[in-house]
């Protein structure tokens, strides 16, 4: 019984590395099938021996549309961080509501490096004279955070979250 299963085993083997040969083959010469429709036998070939091969071949069904290369995504590229350099970046505005007001936060960012060295904070802010230190909270505790992992400001909430946004959207710039 043993060698029967080796024998199988062999045959299904052998099986799979031809088909995986000739799969290989197909991508390196660029043959693609877009059906699996048969081709007629009386198909003559387009080119012969002793003329070069064409550089790919395309068997297409006439009932099948061809599909069309996308075009390329284009990257964001930034700048290289130059140690010692000072950049500035501004944030996209983010509007917000605190206390039944809508605001927008604008922050700048300025770093040296990698390194973030201040915050400002160009429009945005809370109401009341309880809360008018919360933008300069939050500026410190970016710059101490190095980004925007910290916690909010008890009852600024809707401020800090816009402050984060802001914050993120003005690195993402670097």
């Amino acid at each position: 019984m043993r060698r029967i299963t080796q024998g199988i085993v062999g045959v299904i083997s052998l099986g799979v590395l031809a088909t995986s040969c000739s799969l290989g083959q197909s991508a390196q010469t660029g043959l693609t099938l877009a059906s699996p429709t048969p081709q007629p036998t009386n198909a003559l070939p387009t080119s012969s021996p002793a003329s070069p091969a064409p550089s790919s071949t395309s068997i297409t069904d006439p009932g099948v549309p061809a599909t069309q290369t996308p075009a390329p995504i284009p990257t964001k590229t930034t700048a290289p961080v130059v140690p010692g350099v000072k950049v500035t970046k501004t944030s996209d505005p983010i509007s917000y509501i605190a206390n039944r007001a809508q605001g927008v936060m604008q922050i700048s960012v300025t770093k040296i490096g990698t390194k973030i060295t201040a915050v400002t904070i160009i429009s945005g802010g809370t109401e009341g004279a309880d809360y008018a230190s919360v933008p300069a909270v939050l500026a410190k505790a970016a710059v101490d955070a190095q980004g925007a992992n910290f916690g909010n400001v008890g009852g600024a909430t809707h401020t800090s979250d816009a402050f984060k946004t802001a914050l993120g959207t003005a690195l993402a710039k670097f």
